[in-house]
């Protein structure tokens, strides 16, 4: 319903443009303060069937049409659960996407706390390592004494 009001709204602003050949997309983005982009983007062909935010259209709609558009399509009640709905909808998506970040951290964060025991465990095989090579040094030592006499 929201994208069909807004499909409406935008014919009529084309409609208004058409009807006042002397008014440029730069003049409308000027007195609007709408970019100038987007002015062009709600005016190019096959815009109907975009989706805009309504604070772009408004100015434009109240610029060329005299109200917001919105009035001769819905009553603002209906504008407004219209919108309520797409901000649920917004709402659930991005707390299903925190689901998942917070998934994926607790995953790597659990891989990270493996490759720590991992580099634990290397780390004191060097440090046996080290005190087997310190006792045979001495044990070399000890027999190299024995052997030459000194």
């Amino acid at each position: 319903m929201y994208q069909t009001t807004i499909s409406n709204i935008i014919i009529k602003l084309k409609k208004a443009k058409n009807n006042n050949p002397e008014l440029s997309l730069q003049k409308i983005s000027d007195e609007t303060g709408v970019s100038k982009s987007t002015v062009t983007r709600i005016f190019a062909d096959g815009s109907e069937d975009q989706s805009f935010r309504y604070d772009s259209l408004k100015p434009i709609c109240l610029m060329l049409l005299g109200n917001d558009g919105i009035d001769e399509e819905m009553d603002y009640d209906e504008f407004q659960l219209q919108l309520a709905e797409i901000k649920d909808k917004y709402e659930k998506k991005l707390e299903f996407e925190r689901e998942q970040y917070r998934k994926s951290t607790e995953f790597l964060m659990h891989q990270i706390s493996l490759k720590d025991k991992r580099i634990d465990i290397l780390f004191d095989a060097v440090e046996d390592r080290k005190k087997e090579y310190k006792l045979l040094q001495e044990k070399y030592d000890e027999a190299l004494k024995k052997i030459t006499g000194r």
